[in-house]
């Protein structure tokens, strides 16, 4: 049997140009670390699509797939906290995108094709704050621009999200198809 890796595509929010709403984001987590377990800074992330599993065949698949994708930069504004009640996240959300829900169908359509998984729940834009997290009454309001030019193949842990493939929205082809993550 073949090694796989838990892989999701993902927009990270490291990029320089996102530096100051990325710390704005940071302090509302903060704010509410005494309602659950925070998640690590430098794992905050917008999900575009999980794939679960991934063979390093599979990998290559979605990478070439991936490679093809075009898309032009876009801007993101996030909105306020919200919460998923059966994984206990608490979250923030992202003001409807028409260039971040195409660029997510087209990375959920690679799941299907390649994965031969069915679509996934309708899409919901977030970005993680807190697991395990306690139901709030109160939800925190947070308007801050997010600058989105590429997205990336990310390896999934229980610690933290490693980086496999960086894939430039605006200079799509450096997807690395023959580097399958082996260990995280």
């Amino acid at each position: 049997m073949s090694a796989t890796q838990r892989l999701f595509f993902a927009v990270d929010l490291k990029d320089a140009v996102n530096a100051k709403s990325r710390e704005k984001i940071i302090a509302l987590k903060a704010s509410l670390s005494h309602e659950g377990r925070a998640i690590p800074d430098d794992n905050l992330h917008l999900t575009l699509a999980f794939l679960g599993n991934v063979s390093a065949e599979q990998y290559r698949q979605c990478c070439d797939a991936a490679d093809a994708i075009r898309a032009r930069s876009f801007q993101l504004q996030t909105t306020q906290t919200g919460y998923f009640n059966k994984p206990e996240i608490r979250w923030l959300g992202i003001a409807p995108s028409s260039s971040l829900l195409t660029l997510a169908r087209q990375v959920q359509t690679i799941r299907r094709d390649v994965l031969g998984l069915p679509d996934e729940h309708q899409y919901l834009p977030h970005i993680s704050l807190l697991r395990k997290a306690l139901p709030s009454a109160q939800e925190q309001m947070l308007s801050v621009q997010l600058h989105v030019s590429r997205f990336g193949l990310y390896a999934q842990s229980l610690e933290k999200k490693v980086l496999v493939c960086a894939i430039p929205a605006l200079i799509i082809g450096h997807c690395r198809a023959d580097r399958f993550p082996n260990t995280l």
